[in-house]
């Protein structure tokens, strides 16, 4: 019988199943990517769902990541990055007399680009918290959800880089940034861009449970704009960082010789991947000296909407 799965974020019964992961291939490849232990947060198998009414698509179970699986992953370089485009972009719609909520700070450091009236930061992890609070800056250890019925309409910007894909309940946590922002707000949302380079890569880990439940693209916010009566007042494509060029070059490269998907660990695909990223090291330099406009999109997408 076909399994029925609602969206996690529309609730519309409108969803097709579109790639399966078995429990056991993804304890692997997280135990030989990063040496951490999965298996006791993953208890069965996981469907990739696509919806067809808000376009988003989401994992399912929404398996997600505990204190302890981030913690983990903070081990790994650049898992916090200290300087992004999305922060210098982000940065021209913040005025001094702004109050400005950002939602999963991380180590808090875009409040160091910015000098607003106010800044809060919202982070779950109580590691990275610890380590925004030792450099000054205001961080509370809180769920969104309940900050936001004690603080209705009080933030001029509400920002999240790259935090509404990792959390089981998007609907409800968009919600609650839209309720903590004041009438002529502004919603400011970085994402992995599903219509970019990272969907061609086959075991795109960081990019599944129990890390990320839902993967997005512009034409989701386009559909969320319409039903919660915002205007959108830009949707800007990140240029190619520098630390995903090997990413961007291992991809291209395997998809020539064999065709992506999801997960794949068999032996054909180990040695494909290996020889791509060989390929990639040693092309990588003529990527960085081409021009930005001839490169593709970027891993990410930002999205600034106002509430009308």
């Amino acid at each position: 019988m076909k399994l029925s799965i609602n969206c996690l974020l529309c609730c519309e019964n409108a969803t097709k199943k579109i790639a399966h992961i078995k429990k056991e291939d993804l304890i692997y490849l997280y135990k030989k990517t990063f040496k951490i232990d999965i298996s006791y947060l993953i208890n069965s198998d996981i469907g990739l769902f696509e919806c067809e009414n808000c376009h988003i698509l989401f994992y399912f179970p929404p398996i997600s990541g505990d204190e302890t699986f981030y913690e983990a992953l903070q081990k790994i370089e650049n898992y916090y990055l200290k300087e992004k485009e999305e922060y210098i972009y982000a940065k021209k719609f913040i005025e001094s007399n702004h109050k400005v909520l950002e939602v999963g700070c991380g180590e808090g450091w875009f409040a160091e680009y910015i000098n607003p009236k106010e800044y809060i930061g919202l982070e779950l992890s109580k590691s990275a918290a610890e380590s925004a609070l030792r450099r000054g800056i205001k961080v509370m250890n809180i769920p969104l959800e309940i900050f936001a019925k004690e603080n209705r309409e009080r933030f001029d910007i509400v920002a999240g880089f790259q935090i509404i894909e990792h959390v089981p309940n998007p609907k409800e946590f968009f919600e609650a940034k839209i309720l903590s922002l004041k009438k002529g707000g502004k919603l400011i949302i970085s994402v992995p861009n599903e219509d970019s380079f990272i969907k061609h890569i086959t075991n795109p880990l960081l990019n599944m449970p129990p890390h990320h439940i839902t993967r997005w693209r512009a034409s989701v916010f386009e559909y969320l704009a319409r039903k919660y009566n915002l205007k959108i007042l830009d949707i800007y494509y990140e240029k190619m960082q520098k630390v995903h060029d090997l990413l961007f070059l291992k991809t291209f490269f395997e998809n020539l010789i064999l065709p992506p998907r999801l997960v794949d660990i068999s032996i054909k695909r180990r040695i494909v991947s290996r020889i791509s990223y060989e390929l990639a090291r040693l092309t990588s330099l003529f990527l960085k000296n081409l021009k930005p406009e001839f490169l593709p999109h970027g891993h990410s997408l930002i999205v600034v909407m106002q509430k009308v």
